[in-house]
């Protein structure tokens, strides 16, 4: 939900990792057409800045069509790797 942003529910949710290092939001929308241009400014007010945004999805794009169904799937697998890389940090 953007309107009203979840504020409230997602203050004491991060509150309640105090190893909360990074918050991370994925979209496969381009940058400029999918939610985080809403979240950002209210994600980096709940956290006072404190806490690093990171931004995973495709480029700011005029069309978010990709051109062909092969580069769609091919960028669409890159999104889905680069959203779960921090485990493969993790694990090792």
């Amino acid at each position: 939900q953007l309107y009203p942003f979840p504020a409230y529910e997602l203050e004491p949710l991060f509150a309640s990792y105090s190893k909360l290092e990074e918050i991370v939001w994925v979209q496969e929308e381009p940058r400029n057409m999918g939610a985080w241009a809403a979240a950002k400014p209210q994600l980096e007010y709940i956290t006072e800045k404190q806490i690093p945004l990171r931004y995973i999805g495709r480029p700011r794009r005029a069309n978010p069509a990709e051109g062909s169904a092969a580069w769609h799937k091919l960028n669409q697998a890159e999104i889905v790797e680069r959203a779960f890389e921090w485990q493969k940090e993790e694990k090792s």
